[in-house]
């Protein structure tokens, strides 16, 4: 579709005038060679020039009437020629038109490629089949230390040891086969920089065909802070597993299903199951009654926690009271993920606080019935206490 807003160049009438001015040089030479048919019929014959003199001329000589369409002839050749002239002009043209248009797009092409390889995070390296290399960006400088003049020649071998020669002989392409059957091309090596520091990278290699030369393709991208970062995130979960299987506090995690997800060693001891006995289950199996969990899971799914007591259930069929502490577990983007609790069991503690009411009771009764008066006092003396003989 034409655009309204660009206006069209003026029509070309170059090659119309060409047309024209062939068209017109073979009439003029046509009309010239009758011109001098003419005038050498006139001389052989030493006749003047005349009106009747021509036609007489033209009655003796019936091929003068042939000769006397020449012009038209001519000129009818010359503009058919000046057709074919003014056609194969636009073709070249055009043609050469095509060719600037192309070459502008290969250079823009071109130039986009360069920027997109120099300004990639992730090195690219070529090399061929021997390992030789013939280009890195600089991206690949930076990772491996080296200018791409001081690899001239070089081998793949010396930034990636694992790429020997004779395993890039016998061992990329197969690989490269294989890696793209099971869409896995991703791999990860040790590079080597200039200094001889050893690094984790990750590598992704592809093959192309340029001008029936075949070339590998790395892609490169240092993995050394990633790996720190992992064995960081590794100690840190190590720790705090550490940490939860070492408490003396049962410590039980469920995902948004509900189903048990961590069961500590403090659990496993209190309810008498192994950890894989429960992972996977529901948590409404450790209570004596399945309603009491739904409700404290609403109620933290409402409120974020829940705190107080419960009554849970072990392997055997015992029942005993704990307190219970949960809250909501969110992902580093802040949603949910699960909920956690931590729980005691206060069945000892209980059995305690009912004997020492028990020993209050009896106290209290001795006192009042004894013949004495008894009084209590704290550690400043004052009076906490007296019976009915005071």
């Amino acid at each position: 579709m034409t655009d309204p807003n660009i206006t069209p160049p003026p029509p070309d009438t170059s090659n119309r005038y060409k047309r024209y001015g062939y068209m017109y040089a073979g009439a003029g030479i046509g009309l010239l060679l009758v011109l001098m048919a003419w005038a050498i019929e006139f001389y052989l014959n030493a006749v003047s020039f005349s009106f009747r003199d021509v036609i007489q001329i033209h009655r003796l000589n019936p091929i003068l009437l042939i000769i006397d369409f020449a012009p038209i002839v001519l000129g009818l050749l010359a503009y058919q020629i000046g057709i074919r002239e003014g056609h194969i002009q636009e073709d070249r043209s055009v043609l050469e038109k095509r060719v600037l248009d192309r070459t502008a797009e290969i250079a823009e092409s071109q130039e986009r490629f360069r920027a997109i390889m120099n300004n990639m995070a992730d090195g690219v390296l070529t090399f061929d089949e021997s390992g030789r290399i013939f280009s890195i960006n600089p991206a690949a400088e930076r990772i491996f230390g080296y200018a791409l003049d001081e690899l001239d020649a070089a081998n793949i071998s010396t930034l990636i040891p694992a790429f020997s020669e004779s395993a890039i002989t016998h061992n990329i392409l197969s690989t490269l086969r294989s890696d793209a059957k099971k869409g896995s091309p991703i791999h990860e090596v040790t590079g080597l920089r200039k200094d001889k520091s050893e690094f984790p990278l990750e590598l992704t290699i592809s093959e192309m065909n340029q001008g029936g030369r075949f070339k590998l393709i790395a892609i490169v991208r240092d993995i050394t802070s990633r790996r720190k970062a992992e064995v960081e995130l590794q100690k840190a979960r190590d720790y705090a597993r550490s940490i939860i299987h070492s408490s003396l506090d049962m410590i039980i995690s469920v995902d948004q299903d509900r189903k048990i997800i961590e069961f500590n060693d403090a659990a496993q001891q209190c309810f008498g199951y192994l950890k894989n006995e429960v992972i996977g289950r529901q948590v409404d199996m450790l209570y004596d009654d399945a309603t009491i969990g739904i409700r404290i899971h609403d109620q933290i799914i409402e409120k974020g926690k829940f705190e107080g007591e419960v009554c849970n259930k072990k392997k055997n069929g015992d029942y005993f009271d704990a307190t219970l502490s949960a809250s909501v577990l969110l992902d580093d983007k802040g949603q949910m993920m699960g909920i956690m609790g931590i729980s005691r069991d206060i069945t000892e503690s209980k059995k305690a606080e009912k004997s020492l009411r028990a020993s209050e009771e009896i106290f209290r009764s001795l006192s009042a019935c004894s013949p004495f008066g008894i009084y209590q006092t704290d550690v400043q003396g004052r009076c906490v206490y007296t019976n009915s003989r005071w």
